[in-house]
Order: C-alpha cells, then sequence, then structure tokens
C-alpha cells in the first residue's frame, strides 16, 4: 500500500521537480568525485601517463581538489633526475580556477597560481642539458603526429613564488662548476599568452644571489609580438660564487669581488629579434683574482665601475661614458723560461671540432650580411687611478724587480672603428723615484700611434741586473732623463720615428770581481736625436760627457779590465749558426745613414793600473776635453778630431786629426804632441 501511494505521488511531480533532482544529484556527484575520485585519478595520470611521457619518474605527494573553490593543490611534487636531485621539484602548488571568466571569455583563466618552496636543477653535460631528452621525446611526437594545433589563451591574475631556488651545475668543463640562487621570491600580475593579443604583463622578480646579494627584475612583457622592458637590478653580489664558471675557462679564481649592476633592457622582434641595453652602470668593489700561485695575489682592485652603458645587437655598437678602475695592485713576472704570469690565462688552443668551418659557398644567399658588419665599440672615457705593478724578471741570471706605482691614465675616446682617434694620458712612478709620463694620439685600427713621453730622474741601480746578465759590472748609480716623441705604424713593418733629448747623470758602474769602480760621470747628454727606421736614418745634433772618469787596469796575468768584461752568450753556438746562414743566403743588409753633429767630453780623467809589473805602475791622463765634429758612417768624410788633457796632472798632451770609424772601412789621421813628461 505505501509503494503504490509513492508512486501515485511521484506521477504528480512537475519537471522543474525533476530537474531539481537531477541537479543535487549531479551536484552530489560532483562533490564526491572532487574529493574521492578525482585526487586519486589525477595522481595516478601524472605519475604513470606523464612519467611514462617525458621518460622520467614523477613523485606526487598529495593532489587534493576543492569544489566549492574550484582549486587545485598539489603537494611534494619532484620530476626525478638523479637519486636526492629531480629536475624539478616543489613542497605546494595552489591554483585557484575562473570558472565563469573561462567559460565567457573562452579561454583558461586562473586566479591565483602559488608555488612555494619550488626547486629547479639545471645540470649542462658534456652533450646536452639534464632535460634534452625530454625536449628529444616532444619532438618526435611532433614528428609523428603533424597536424594543426589551434591556439588557446592562458590568462593568470596573480603568480606568486616563495621561497624558490635555481641550481645550475656545469659538467661540461674541466671541473663541475655551480651556481645556486635561493630565496627567490617572483610575483606576475594579469599574465596573459595569447597568439597576436598586444597586451602588456606587467612582472616582478626578486631573488638572493648565491653567497648573498640580491637580484631585482622588473617590467613589462608581451609574447606575441614579442617584446619585453625590464630594469635589472643587482647589489652586493657575491663574485666569488661563479668562480667556478670562469675556471672551466682560464685558469683563474675569484677570491672575493661585489658586483652591482643597474640597467634598462629591451627585447622586440619584427624581422629580427632586437636587443638593447640603455643606461647600464656596474660597480666592482673589493675585486680579487688569482692564479694557480697563491703568494703573490695576482691581482687585486679597490673598485670598478662602469657608467652610461648602451648596447644595441641590431645597430651593433656598444657606447660606454666612463670606465673607471681605482687602487689596482697587480703582481706580474717573468719565469724562469721568460714566459709572462699572465699568459696561463690565456686560451692555447682551439679544438678542430669546436670550430664552426663555413662551408657554404659564396654567393648562394644564405649567410647574413649582418655578420660581416664589425662592431662599434666606444669608451669615451677610460680612467685608472691610484694603482700599482709590482714585477720580477726571474730568468736565470736576472732576478731583477720593478715597482711600477701611482699608476693614472686617463684614455678618451677609446674605440676599435677603423680611423677613429683616441687620446691617451698616462703617468707614474718607477722603482719609488723615476717618474713616467706619454701622452699623445692612437689609432688602434689599423695601429697607429703619435706620443709624446718623458721620463725624470729613473734610478738605473734597479736596472742593474740586466747589465750583470751580459757583463761583470753593476751600475751602483745613475739616474736617466728622457724627453721625447714617438711616431709609429703597423705599415710597412712597424715603422717607427723617435726625437728624444736624454741625459745621465751621476753615473757610477763598479767591476763585480773586485768591487772597484770602473766608470762614472757627473752627466751624459744627447740632444735632439732623431731615429727613422723606415729611412734608416739617425742623427743626433750634440753629444755630451761632462766629468768623466775611467779606470783601466791590467790584472796580474795581464788581462785587461774593459777587455774581460763581457761576459760569454749563454746562446753561442745558435747565434753563430744565424751568423753564417746569414752569410749563406747571400743578402746584404742595407746600410744606416748615421750623423752625429758633435760630441763633446769636458774633464775627463782616465786612471792607469798595471799589476802584471811589480812595483805596480800607475799613471793618468787628466783635465782630457775632447771634440769631434761631424761625425757620419760615410767614408769619404772624415770626423775633425781634438783632445787636450795632461799626463799625471803636469805634462800637457794634445791630439789632433780626423777620423771615421763608422764607415765600413775605418780609418783615421792625427798628429799629437806631449811636453814636459
Amino acid at each position: 500500500m505505501a509503494l503504490s501511494s509513492v508512486f501515485v505521488k511521484s506521477r504528480h511531480l512537475r519537471w522543474y521537480h525533476w530537474l531539481f533532482a537531477g541537479m543535487v544529484l549531479v551536484y552530489v556527484t560532483y562533490i564526491a568525485a572532487s574529493y574521492l575520485y578525482l585526487p586519486g585519478k589525477l595522481k595516478h595520470v601524472v605519475q604513470k601517463n606523464i612519467a611514462e611521457l617525458i621518460g622520467h619518474p614523477i613523485d606526487v605527494g598529495q593532489i587534493t581538489f576543492n569544489p566549492f573553490s574550484i582549486s587545485l593543490t598539489v603537494t611534494e611534487f619532484a620530476i626525478d633526475d638523479k637519486p636526492h636531485q629531480p629536475i624539478m621539484a616543489w613542497q605546494e602548488l595552489y591554483v585557484n580556477f575562473s570558472f565563469w571568466r573561462s567559460l565567457f571569455k573562452w579561454e583558461v583563466a586562473l586566479e591565483t597560481l602559488f608555488s612555494k618552496s619550488s626547486h629547479i636543477n639545471i645540470e649542462k653535460r658534456t652533450e646536452g642539458f639534464n632535460f634534452s631528452d625530454i625536449l628529444e621525446r616532444f619532438a618526435s611526437e611532433e614528428k609523428d603526429s603533424p597536424s594543426e594545433k589551434s591556439g588557446i589563451a592562458l590568462e593568470i591574475q596573480a603568480i606568486a613564488i616563495e621561497k624558490g631556488s635555481f641550481h645550475f651545475i656545469d659538467l661540461s668543463g674541466k671541473k663541475p662548476a655551480t651556481s645556486i640562487l635561493d630565496n627567490i621570491n617572483l610575483q606576475f600580475q594579469d599574465l596573459y599568452l595569447a597568439t597576436g593579443d598586444e597586451k602588456f604583463n606587467p612582472f616582478d622578480v626578486e631573488a638572493s644571489m648565491p653567497g648573498g646579494g640580491t637580484l631585482h627584475i622588473n617590467g613589462n612583457y608581451r609574447i606575441d609580438p614579442l617584446y619585453f622592458e625590464a630594469k635589472v637590478q643587482g647589489e652586493d653580489i657575491q663574485l666569488a660564487a661563479y668562480s667556478e664558471f670562469l675556471e672551466n675557462v682560464i685558469p683563474a679564481t675569484v677570491k672575493n669581488g661585489l658586483f652591482s649592476m643597474e640597467a634598462g633592457v629591451f627585447i622586440t622582434r619584427q624581422n629580427e629579434i632586437q636587443v638593447e641595453l640603455k643606461n647600464g652602470t656596474i660597480a666592482v668593489l673589493d675585486l680579487a683574482l688569482d692564479d694557480a700561485v697563491m703568494d703573490p695575489p695576482m691581482l687585486r682592485a679597490k673598485a670598478l665601475h662602469v657608467e652610461g652603458l648602451s648596447l644595441n645587437l641590431e645597430k651593433r655598437n656598444v657606447l660606454v661614458e666612463q670606465v673607471s678602475y681605482d687602487g689596482i695592485t697587480a703582481h706580474q713576472w717573468l719565469d724562469e723560461k721568460g714566459i709572462p704570469r699572465f699568459q696561463s690565462l690565456l686560451v692555447q688552443e682551439i679544438k678542430k671540432e669546436n670550430i664552426q668551418m663555413d662551408t657554404q659557398p659564396q654567393g648562394t644567399g644564405n649567410s647574413s650580411e649582418g655578420d660581416n658588419i664589425p662592431w662599434d665599440i666606444l669608451v669615451k672615457r677610460f680612467l685608472i687611478t691610484d694603482s700599482r705593478v709590482y714585477f720580477a724578471d726571474k730568468r736565470p741570471g736576472l732576478d731583477a724587480y720593478h715597482d711600477l706605482e701611482r699608476i693614472n691614465a686617463v684614455i678618451e675616446n677609446l674605440t676599435f672603428t677603423p680611423g677613429k682617434n683616441t687620446t691617451l694620458s698616462v703617468s707614474s712612478m718607477l722603482n719609488e723615484k723615476g717618474t713616467v709620463e706619454v701622452a699623445g694620439d692612437l689609432i688602434l685600427v689599423p695601429f697607429s700611434a703619435n706620443l709624446n713621453y718623458q721620463v725624470q730622474e729613473l734610478d738605473l741601480a734597479g736596472f742593474s741586473k740586466y747589465v750583470e746578465a751580459s757583463s761583470h759590472m753593476r751600475l751602483a748609480g745613475g739616474d736617466l732623463n728622457l724627453k721625447g716623441k714617438i711616431h709609429m705604424t703597423t705599415e710597412g713593418g712597424f715603422p717607427m720615428q723617435i726625437g728624444l733629448k736624454a741625459s745621465v747623470n751621476n753615473l757610477l758602474g763598479q767591476d763585480l770581481r773586485n768591487g772597484r769602480s770602473l766608470l762614472k760621470f757627473q752627466q751624459l747628454k744627447v740632444d735632439e736625436l732623431l731615429l727613422d727606421t723606415k729611412q734608416q736614418n739617425l742623427s743626433i745634433k750634440d753629444v755630451e760627457l761632462i766629468t768623466p772618469e775611467l779606470f783601466l787596469e791590467m790584472s796580474k796575468d795581464k788581462q785587461l779590465n774593459f777587455a774581460t768584461l763581457p761576459k760569454a752568450p749563454l746562446s753561442e753556438p745558435s747565434t753563430q749558426g744565424n751568423r753564417e746562414k746569414a752569410k749563406g743566403d747571400g743578402e746584404q743588409e742595407t746600410p744606416w745613414n748615421v750623423r752625429i753633429s758633435e760630441i763633446k767630453m769636458q774633464q775627463g780623467t782616465i786612471h792607469l793600473r798595471d799589476d802584471s809589473v811589480a812595483p805596480t805602475f800607475e799613471a793618468g791622463l787628466y783635465s782630457m776635453n775632447m771634440r769631434i765634429n761631424n761625425l757620419t758612417d760615410s767614408g769619404d768624410k772624415n770626423a775633425l778630431f781634438e783632445l787636450d788633457s795632461r799626463v799625471d796632472r803636469y805634462a800637457p798632451f794634445q791630439i789632433k786629426g780626423t777620423l771615421s770609424p763608422l764607415a765600413q772601412q775605418p780609418n783615421f789621421t792625427f798628429e799629437g804632441q806631449l811636453e814636459e813628461l
């Protein structure tokens, strides 16, 4: 009776009653599926189907779906590559769908996409990356099923990444190099991706860098047509954290250095991708760069600043308003084999397999004309201030040390554009006393230079090791002064034109074998020296030697000190072989044209000592005054020669005549007079 009454009542239900009942049933089914079926099914699809698609295991902790907010949460997700090193992982991913927006705009619309503690690990191997096999799988899928794909728009109102990290490991170099970005906080607003849409999308990215420092990027972008403009800021980034990447290129290690930068970056695409960098600034503080030798350190710099950096990839130009180095300290040397320290930093070999040979025949039309356009690089002002270079020459028999300090340089309009002029001004102090100054104009391509230079009070004793390497004489004193001009180019065998005035003051040379003096003088002056290597001309207006003293000694075994002064050359056999080869070639060298207008000597002295006889014989020439006029290498023009002196201070001695010591067949003619000996 009760059952029949139910059927009777059901016949009286209206259609809307049935519609409501169906909607309740669908809703209950939706709720039940959302909590009971969908999470397990999605987890199975991800761990099995998608894992098989990409060829990597996928671990998923839990997937939950909230049917009321239409949101999905995925926790403890990881795409495995190696044990404990997933390619991608996150602790929590929250996605909130916008149903009505997706329905009415016919697009995939998300209100929020939030990731917490996400990690990306990229590994560069000898061939490819740790994700290269995934890309190959997708590429093969596209080839196997070439079908037209309809575009779909994606809109995300807000994206946030909290405490993310990015690890990059380079295993392709000599040793593994690692870079880690931790504590990445990223925010995107109104992300919209759709082909042909011109809507701009703002974004803001902030990340903590390895070892310290922050990176901040914010701006706007568009996918199609491509447009990207952003302000990039880095502050107090520790360069030592990236030293391993440098070591894979050159054998050098960054021990310290704080890097900061700011620039505007613009990327657009019309026919070609165009990249511009505007108003860039770079600062590096307390830079420490070392090679395999830890002590002494290779390079230290208090500060490096780059201001007004602009780059245009399409026009191939780089413009820098100013580059300044402050407080550089460098230790350089020549080792026992004569190899400079910095040579180890240069690339020595280029493997053939790394050279991309262009085998495309000319005229095929496949080459890009832009590839042949040279880069236009201009640094308007380049400064070096308060810097220092320590130099050691460790070659056998030398062991010489030099200190170049107080280096200050100003270079304006530094450019590699052919024919463009660059101005230069450099000053420094050498070996704590001498000053060196160079100023003038340069053209770097093709190279040419017009320079004025000046050297004052350069201590010659600091270069005594080079004299001692080839002789038994030591420079115990002497100051060098130079002032002149030089012009040189790379055309025709690097010709040079040099003009100078020079003087050497208070020179003292000593015999290393007995410690006694060999020669000394108050001053040697050279006036208006002109040298032209192309025309092979050398002319000197005046050479003057003031109060020279020469010490000639004969030893007990009848060896004259000056005759035995030179040391035997280290490479005498090879030198002799080179001479014989030169003679055998039958080529005659072009003779030089040499002219010295006047050579003068004032108040000179020659001390004579002979220890080969007993008792020791001693004598001397005093108050020597000498003059030579018009000394040339021409055999038909003999120079006039005059010598006036006193033997042992009281016997007058005079010589007059002519001589031609520079001619191919030297000759001399003179007459002498000796009184009251």
